[in-house]
């Protein structure tokens, strides 16, 4: 069963939760969009602030550094800057 939150009115944050009731994604849903779920168990916030505290409670930093999300590969060398 698939669980959604389709265009709300206001900013909504989730937090959706396995059968094993593990944190498996979290995020927030402006009225522009719509998301959906596999996950069993879909918590919706009202406010940003709750849904922080459920987070940081949980060992998990809702606001991640950018950098430390994506890790990018180190570019090949350019053999332009060898000497010869």
């Amino acid at each position: 069963m698939a669980n959604s939150i389709d265009f709300p009115t206001e900013t909504k944050w989730f937090i959706t939760y396995n059968d094993e009731e593990v944190i498996m994604s979290w995020g927030d849903v402006t009225p522009d969009e719509t998301m959906t779920t596999g996950q069993p168990v879909l918590t919706t916030f009202d406010n940003e602030e709750d849904w922080s505290e459920v987070l940081i409670e949980n060992g998990i930093n809702p606001y991640p550094d950018p950098e430390e999300e994506e890790e990018e590969e180190p570019a090949p060398p350019n053999p332009d800057d060898f000497e010869e």
